[in-house]
């Protein structure tokens, strides 16, 4: 599935800042994703975990909730903002946004902005999940 061959793909991003927002917390975090598995869960749906190495960081995905992703980027204050989205099927809003991360006053390395625009290249500024 195209879905998963992108979340593969953002392995070779570098450390990213991992944002979920619910109702009441926003949970932020910066890591990288070093390792991917899927699980089918009891319910028939596939779990994604992204994680690193050393089991500090996992995020899941319920890959049948999602409903599209999208990459954009775009200036803020001096600096800009790369992003990929994932949209699920509840709420038009992010389940998960992931942005690439860099020092604070820098940018992202340029081999990192490539790779994240050769993927928006690839994939479209924005592409539907199919189930």
């Amino acid at each position: 599935a195209p879905v998963k061959r992108f979340i593969e793909a953002m392995e070779f991003l570098g450390p990213m800042r991992f944002i979920t927002v619910g109702d009441s917390a926003v949970l932020e975090t910066v890591a990288e994703v070093e390792a991917i598995s899927y699980k089918k869960m009891a319910d028939g749906t596939t779990m994604a975990t992204l994680k690193s190495l050393d089991a500090q960081f996992e995020a899941h995905l319920r890959l049948e909730t999602l409903k599209r992703v999208t990459m954009d980027n775009k200036k803020k204050g001096e600096r800009n903002l790369y992003a990929i989205r994932f949209m699920n099927e509840a709420q038009d809003d992010p389940c998960l946004t992931c942005l690439l991360h860099s020092e604070e006053g820098t940018e992202p390395d340029d081999e990192t902005l490539k790779y994240w625009q050769g993927l928006r290249d690839h994939y479209g500024p924005e592409f539907t999940v199919e189930h």
